[in-house]
């Protein structure tokens, strides 16, 4: 699991940099001592990194076309239409028969489209001299304070706008406001659709890139629910949800006319399975419920790095043991030997 965007495209450009280097120095097509299909299954997984500049063609050519009004197709639009249909069913099927039906397509276009930026260039490297390949490594736990955003590709962001403006381009030039006239008219119609839906999962592209929600370590992608009893500097209380960055939690609202005082920094103090945390965590939220209780909103204060280390492993050995209530008895079996081979 990736922290961000920025990982996800780091760690596929290195993927794609090692699939060139194999296709360089080892050669897989005509190197020594693979049959047959062991060739054709290399070439297909390593080959694979350059549908990259497929789907960069899908953008630019629907955009020559409207721009220009070039027909790249010489065949009348009856006989293009349901041969450009059938060849996408057959894909479909083909990709969903080959994932035993786990092939979700817009996510999988949107994918293609997301990590284009990282692919392109590493697939040049393939005419690179092999001294000048740089591999970076993908960084692993939490960046910075988790809260940074992305910033967008300039390919994603050059692609949306000429986008844009050629949809623009071809509405003023069907209006007549433009010195362009299409001689094809449905080639254009066709190409301004298809550029219409490029510039769709292009901004569904950005709108991830940019959401919140996938910023590094954000709370709401890995919040485990709980219900234990804690303090937070003595006030009784109950947490909610944990994360490695932060907890969730309610306590009984303050008496009419009486303050809770705020402090920068507090001491959480709770039991996890068996073992106890103290914690420092910093308020981020307070929320008064009619209810007469108060939702409090807790971030984990940075340099803990211990004490998140031995959270993070109660968390996940409460998953698995939540995980094993309702297990098959040999899948319980099995785990339980898996334990005493650990031990």
């Amino acid at each position: 699991m990736h922290d961000d965007a920025s990982s996800y495209l780091l760690q596929r450009n290195r993927w794609a940099l090692g699939a060139m280097q194999v296709l360089r120095v080892e050669n897989p097509l005509f190197g020594p001592g693979l049959a047959p299909a062991q060739r054709l299954a290399f070439m297909t997984t390593l080959f694979g990194w350059f549908d990259a500049w497929r789907t960069l063609a899908y953008m630019v050519i629907p955009l020559a076309v409207v721009a220009t009004g070039a027909v790249p197709i010489l065949a009348p639009g009856a006989v293009f239409a349901p041969f450009f249909v059938a060849t996408l069913a057959i894909q479909f099927v083909a990709l969903r028969l080959l994932a035993r039906g786990h092939y979700p397509p817009i996510l999988s276009v949107l994918f293609e489209i997301l990590r284009m930026p990282a692919i392109l260039p590493a697939t040049l490297a393939i005419f690179a001299p092999r001294r000048n390949l740089r591999f970076r490594v993908t960084p692993k736990g939490r960046q910075g304070d988790g809260r940074t955003r992305v910033p967008v590709p300039r390919l994603h962001l050059a692609l949306a706008v000429a986008s844009m403006v050629g949809m623009a381009w071809f509405a003023a030039s069907l209006a007549g406001l433009t010195p362009l006239r299409y001689e094809v008219p449905w080639a254009a119609i066709g190409a301004a659709l298809f550029m219409a839906m490029n510039l769709g999962f292009l901004l569904a592209a950005i709108g991830r890139i940019r959401s919140s929600r996938f910023a590094g370590n954000r709370r709401a992608s890995v919040r485990l629910p709980v219900s234990l009893a804690a303090t937070l500097d003595g006030r009784p209380l109950e947490l909610l949800d944990l994360s490695l960055t932060g907890a969730r939690a309610v306590a009984a609202s303050a008496p009419s006319g009486e303050e809770t005082p705020a402090r920068p920094v507090s001491d959480l103090l709770f039991d996890l399975h068996g073992g106890p945390f103290h914690l420092r965590v910093a308020p981020r939220r307070e929320i008064d419920g009619d209810d007469g209780r108060t939702e409090l909103g807790l971030e984990f204060v940075p340099g803990q790095d211990s004490a998140i280390a031995r959270l993070a492993i109660a968390i996940f050995q409460g998953r698995v043991a939540l995980e094993l209530v309702d297990a098959p008895p040999t899948r319980r079996r099995r785990a339980n030997r898996v334990s005493r081979v650990a031990a």
